[in-house]
C-alpha cells in the first residue's frame, strides 16, 4: 500500500489456466499525488474455466485467487 502512489499501470499474461498480473510503478514519480484508485481489466473468457491469478514481479509470484 505505500507504492500505491506510484502506481502507473499492469500487464498481464494468461498461460493454461494461470493469469499473471505485473504491476508497473514509477517510482521516480511516484511522490506525486495521485487519487490511488486503478481497475485491472482482462480479456479472457470465463465462461466455466477455474483461473488461478497471481500477482508477480521481478523475482516473486503470489497466488492471489
Amino acid at each position: 500500500m505505500d507504492s500505491i502512489s506510484s502506481f502507473v499501470g499492469y500487464t498481464y499474461k494468461i498461460e493454461e489456466q494461470n493469469i499473471y498480473i505485473g504491476l508497473k510503478y514509477n517510482t521516480f514519480l511516484g511522490f506525486f499525488k495521485r487519487d490511488s484508485v486503478f481497475d485491472i481489466k482482462i480479456d479472457c473468457d470465463t465462461s466455466g474455466e477455474k483461473y488461478n491469478i497471481y500477482i508477480v514481479d521481478w523475482k516473486n509470484e503470489k497466488l492471489i485467487w
